[in-house]
């Protein structure tokens, strides 16, 4: 019902307070001049790509290292939960510590840099690095869950292809590239759909931390439909984009596992 509702609201002119007016495609076309869109689709993008390729290899590399066997169990064990703690906090709680851990005049980190003779640091106000700041947020934060899902993988991968490339002269290298990474292809590329989806849909630290600045330097297609809808009562140009999001993940999504597919079948 909500997407439904959704999708009829894409096609009228609403505010909320007044019945909706049906004006068609217009709040399409307008998309397609809106002058911020551009700034934010590449935001967006940008954050999309850097978040899943770095919290799907970190998380695979941390795998691969914490199920070592030369790990002791309690080292293993409270490793794995120190990495996966973060990832069970809500990001707005993450966001809050991070935006004053990393404030120019108050933060920690700009405290200790001052000691060391280095000029305090905008994090999250310099147009420049605003947004890369908040890529290292959610990947610090969000790696944990990846490795614990490929933990799950590599658990479940017999010892004996391990032990008959010992036996061939195999060493750690190529069991990972020859053994390891093609058993774990399914839940590599479930993680790739998961944390693609989870970047295009990003709002919570741009919007606790930065607010969308400064300018629209770190903000994303969902905090701006977000604004428009509930700041600026655009309720059909909001649901238009909220329309257009849902296709871009739902074909983005159809494509990886159509790639996936073809490759396993060739």
């Amino acid at each position: 019902i909500p997407m439904a509702a959704t999708g009829y609201f894409s096609f009228t002119k609403y505010n909320v307070i007044r019945p909706a007016q049906w004006i068609g495609l217009m709040n399409y076309a307008k998309i397609l001049t809106d002058i911020n869109l551009p700034m934010i689709v590449q935001n967006t993008v940008v954050y999309t790509i850097a978040t899943t390729l770095f919290k799907t290899l970190l998380g695979l590399m941390m795998a691969i290292g914490l199920n070592s066997a030369r790990l002791l169990p309690s080292v293993r064990n409270l490793s794995r939960a120190a990495i996966f703690f973060p990832y069970i906090v809500a990001m707005s709680y993450v966001s809050l510590i991070w935006s004053f851990m990393f404030s120019k005049d108050m933060g920690i980190v700009n405290y200790y840099l001052n000691r060391v003779g280095i000029a305090s640091i905008p994090w999250f106000t310099d147009f420049k690095i605003s947004l890369y700041m908040l890529v290292l947020l959610d990947i610090w934060k969000n790696s944990g869950y990846g490795m614990l899902i490929f933990l799950s993988g590599l658990q479940g991968i017999s010892r004996d292809y391990y032990e008959a490339a010992q036996i061939d002269g195999a060493g750690k290298f190529k069991q990972v590239l020859y053994i390891t990474l093609p058993l774990l292809r399914p839940i590599t590329v479930m993680m790739v759909i998961l944390n693609t989806i989870n970047g295009l849909q990003i709002f919570d630290s741009m919007s606790v931390v930065t607010g969308g600045g400064p300018g629209n330097a770190t903000r994303s297609i969902v905090l701006y439909l977000y604004e428009k809808g509930f700041k600026s009562y655009e309720m059909g140009y909001a649901s238009a984009l909220s329309v257009i999001l849902v296709l871009a993940v739902l074909s983005i999504s159809l494509v990886q596992l159509k790639f996936d597919n073809s490759d396993e079948h060739s």
